[in-house]
């Protein structure tokens, strides 16, 4: 349970004389509505201030509006105090309304007609909002829970034996995430609950053992790194946890144009004025990018051994937009020698023209 205070002023210049000038023929109430507030620990909801003015009448409607959450299961009822201040008396201060026990309706918080001049101040209206909401994500109290039973190893029924390190773990939560984990636990007799079943793993560090126990549990990767990924990707492939594999290849997919486009360097013309150059991968500039053969021989290794379709989207359409220098550089030979199949596959696109819509194939999320 988080609970969110919010203070929010409004000041309307001139209401009095524009509720003095309202036109006969004004029919309809005029309503006037403040900027949003909201919080950043909550940003699916938001409020503002709303005053409404008829003709002919002294009162004024005043109120607050809230906007979401659209469920409202896992909130709690709002609290909100909306007052001006006249300055016209020492006793300054002219409460409007506040909250009580009572469910309200979002749209109309605190709905109260008041007296224009009990409010206003030189001709103007001050107005101010506090607003106190206790919120409850459930999803999220879910996933600590689970990190909760994870990393305390709360009634764990197996061990992962991992070099130097023991890491406890929940059978039922193993055979969920991975056809592998519960085929292991069914042919080895390892469903009785009376004794703790033990698996090792000497393939992969400890670290990136925990960060895929860790996803088990919550569903989420809060450490994928450069140092890591190659082990969670070799751990995906071989558990068959497609999810985790999934992340893994967008995360280096998310990776392609930062580690192989280099970056433009200024350069200064012979009048001192900056001149400005193609983008490395444009076909018009004479000078190809820097190329990272290491990792581009790595991510072909993973597209070849682990079959990662999104991994090889991402690096064929990188082919297509670097083609002109690709297909004549030492990485394009290494690729050819050791993977020859997908090297075809890159050759066959290679030769495709994409017009000058370099950029879209460029577009993963960021890490």
């Amino acid at each position: 349970m988080k609970t969110i205070k919010l203070k929010f002023d409004w000041t309307i210049e001139g209401l009095k004389k524009l509720h003095k000038n309202l036109s006969n023929s004004t029919y309809r109430p005029i309503q006037l509505t403040s900027q949003s507030f909201s919080s950043p620990d909550l940003p699916e909801v938001s409020w503002e201030l709303r005053v409404e003015l008829k003709r002919g009448e002294d009162n004024i409607n005043v109120w607050l509006r809230q906007l979401g959450p659209n469920n409202s299961k896992g909130y709690g009822n709002t609290k909100y105090k909306i007052y001006s201040d006249s300055y016209a008396s020492s006793d300054s201060i002219v409460d409007i309304s506040e909250s009580t026990h009572r469910v309200e309706d979002k749209e109309k918080l605190g709905f109260r007609s008041v007296n224009l001049n009990k409010l206003i101040s030189n001709g103007s209206l001050y107005l101010y909002c506090e607003v106190e909401i206790n919120c409850y994500d459930s999803n999220d109290n879910f996933k600590k829970n689970y990190q909760n039973i994870f990393e305390k190893g709360i009634f764990s029924d197996c061990v992962i034996k991992v070099r130097d390190e023991v890491i406890k773990a929940h059978r039922c939560i193993l055979a969920q995430n991975s056809e592998v984990f519960k085929k292991m636990f069914e042919e080895n007799d390892m469903l009785d609950v009376s004794q703790n079943a033990e698996i090792t793993i000497s393939d992969a560090s400890p670290e990136s053992v925990r960060v895929m126990l860790e996803f088990f549990y919550t569903g989420e990767i809060k450490a994928i790194s450069e140092s890591n990924v190659d082990d969670l990707f070799a751990l995906a492939h071989k558990y068959k946890v497609e999810p985790l594999k999934y992340e893994c290849e967008h995360f280096l997919s998310s990776k392609i144009s930062g580690d192989w486009i280099a970056k433009p360097k200024p350069k200064i013309g012979p009048s001192g004025v900056p001149v400005v150059g193609h983008p490395p991968f444009h076909p018009c500039n004479p000078n190809p990018p820097d190329l990272d053969g290491k990792n581009i021989l790595k991510y072909c290794k993973f597209i070849c051994l682990y079959k990662a379709e999104i991994l090889e989207k991402a690096c064929t359409n990188y082919i297509r937009v670097i083609k002109n220098w690709f297909l004549k550089s030492k990485e394009w030979e290494d690729v050819k020698n050791k993977y020859p199949e997908l090297a075809m596959k890159f050759l066959e696109i290679g030769y495709l023209e994409i017009g000058n819509n370099t950029n879209k194939y460029l577009n993963y999320p960021k890490y």
